[in-house]
């Protein structure tokens, strides 16, 4: 934050260097996990994982701690880069790897501000990041931790925001982005079916009751 704009130019491209080789990396990782898995050393294939991801989320959120304060030009490029790195870790992150809380409440933190600034993005991404991201969300909001069941109301509310307003300004390529039919609303519709169910009839954190209430609002006017 305290370095001039011009001076952030080489930060960047280590950066983006250091997320090339993590992304240049992932396959074998994947593959040395299963076979330490295959060898019946679960724990140290679920270690591997969990290392890998974690060095990934650490530099995100340095990157992220760093988008306060910062001109708009360079604020964009962070935006972009925590993005990117965020594709990076997708891939690793199951229901295993979010049984560690430490490395869940960094993940979905890092989740909820990339679909805040790039709802558009997230909407397009490939089938699959798109439904591990949708099922990371779907796995904080039904947290015992208020912190990061907040973090993913927030998340999806930010989605359907983006979609309602896309909505409102009619035709164009931007609402034929955004057809019914397309994976988002699925994973909305769901989220509506399953955010309704903890309001009426589950334990829901008294202080996520009004956000919890506005994002199932966002939701039913997009889904009537």
């Amino acid at each position: 934050m305290c370095m001039a704009e011009e001076e952030c130019g080489p930060l960047f491209t280590a950066t983006v260097e250091t997320l090339s080789v993590y992304s240049g990396k992932r396959d074998a990782v994947l593959a040395a996990a299963a076979a330490l898995a295959a060898a019946g050393r679960g724990p140290a294939a679920s270690e591997l994982k969990y290392k890998h991801v974690m060095a990934v989320l650490g530099l995100l959120n340095k990157l992220q701690d760093a988008l306060f304060g910062v001109s708009p030009d360079v604020k964009d490029q962070l935006v972009a880069l925590i993005f990117n790195g965020l594709q990076i870790v997708v891939p690793f992150v199951d229901a295993e790897m979010l049984a560690y809380p430490k490395l869940c409440k960094e993940y979905l933190f890092v989740v909820s501000q990339s679909v805040d600034s790039e709802p558009a993005k997230v909407i397009e991404l490939p089938p699959e990041l798109f439904s591990t991201l949708m099922s990371s969300l779907e796995y904080g909001l039904e947290s015992t931790d208020a912190v990061q069941a907040g973090n993913c109301v927030y998340a999806i509310y930010r989605l359907a925001k983006h979609v309602y307003d896309k909505q409102q300004c009619g035709g164009g390529a931007s609402a034929a982005a955004l057809a019914a039919d397309g994976q988002h609303s699925a994973a909305l519709v769901h989220f509506l079916q399953v955010l309704l169910d903890k309001l009426l009839f589950k334990d829901f954190a008294a202080e996520l009751v009004d956000s919890a209430a506005d994002l199932a609002l966002a939701l039913i006017l997009c889904y009537e």
